[in-house]
């Protein structure tokens, strides 16, 4: 009777689990399988991480994370991973399958920028070394060299647009070459000698960018392009000839402006191979984990169960007794008085 006052111990439960050990396994091992499976498959697909780490020469960039392109564009390095830029990207090879909408969405690309300043405090003007990384997801890739090939274009994406942006340089030829149609000279040599000034001022422009040592091409420096331009006089008595000569200057800016500016903005990669990362919680961790849920998850269903069953048989052993007094008679009861008859 003393047994029943306490209820029911973890010790009895402790039997009953035993009693179910198999049970308890077989959960263990079932609940170990799902969590293992919803972990990779749903938590861990996307654990592999392409990465290519460069640096990218864009005038004033080092200054300022802006960069105007010669066209008046404004460019900012977080747009190596906008939409607009993938599109283009995707566009410009065998990229069908790169779904970029969904990985800037899913934001599966990024873009970071790093300055490190070489020298001392005292320094005025202290080495500042700009860098850039690109991560991925692979998974939006046909493999690792696909995604190289993709995040390598994406980082030279800057330089492919100064070599095919289009700046209408024939400010003032075009109103030269109306004003020879109309057959007015005069105004024709004015807009000859202003587009002249104009070329000489965007040479200037360029060398104080690049330094007049620059060579564009064939060992011929900025320095020599706007010199041999400066050299050059509109003759007023021989417009025609005046006319193709500023003609050839201003296609010759306009190539070298272009040459220029494609090779100025020098993409070098400090890591040129992709490197994969394995990220989420790997295979060593999801296993050790879904082993941690299925014990916990075991011993819990084998505790309530044994609980339960032992409530249960408790139950049926108070009902048992109750029943058994009530058939019983009573031992201490008290003696009916007789009855009297008269």
């Amino acid at each position: 009777m003393e047994e029943e006052k306490k209820g029911l111990t973890f010790k009895d439960v402790c039997k009953t689990i035993w009693l179910r050990k198999w049970v308890a396994l077989v959960v263990a091992v079932v609940v170990a399988l799902v969590t293992a499976v919803a972990l990779y498959y749903g938590y861990n697909p996307k654990s592999k991480t392409c990465t290519v780490e460069f640096s990218l020469n864009l005038p004033g960039s080092y200054e300022d994370a802006f960069y105007s392109y010669p066209d008046g564009t404004l460019f900012h390095y977080t747009e190596l991973t906008s939409v607009e830029t993938l599109k283009a990207v995707k566009e410009s090879g065998e990229f069908s399958n790169v779904d970029v909408e969904k990985m800037v969405s899913k934001r599966n690309i990024s873009v970071s920028r790093t300055i490190t300043t070489n020298g001392s405090a005292s320094d005025k003007n202290p080495y500042r070394e700009v860098s850039y990384k690109i991560n991925a997801n692979l998974s939006y890739f046909n493999g690792s060299e696909q995604a190289k090939d993709f995040l390598v274009r994406v980082a030279n994406y800057p330089k492919w647009y100064l070599e095919n942006m289009e700046i209408d340089y024939n400010v003032y030829l075009s109103l030269a070459e109306r004003a020879k149609e109309s057959g007015d000279n005069e105004i024709t040599v004015k807009y000859l000698r202003s587009q002249h000034e104009f070329l000489s001022a965007e040479y200037k422009k360029l060398i104080e960018a690049y330094g007049d040592t620059f060579v564009v091409a064939n060992g011929k420096t900025l320095l020599a392009c706007s010199e041999e331009l400066k050299a050059y006089a509109v003759d007023a008595t021989d417009i025609e000839s005046s006319l193709e000569k500023i003609r050839t200057f201003t296609d010759s800016f306009r190539t070298t402006s272009k040459a220029v500016y494609a090779k100025a903005a020098v993409v070098a990669f400090t890591q040129p191979s992709i490197i994969v990362e394995s990220g989420g919680m790997g295979l060593t961790k999801i296993f050790l984990f879904s082993v941690m849920v299925a014990v916990v998850i075991a011993l819990v269903a084998a505790y309530v169960a044994g609980y339960l069953a032992l409530k249960k048989k408790k139950a049926r052993v108070e009902a048992n007794v109750n029943i058994n007094a009530e058939e019983s008679p009573a031992v201490n009861a008290e003696p009916s008085e007789p009855e009297i008859k008269e």
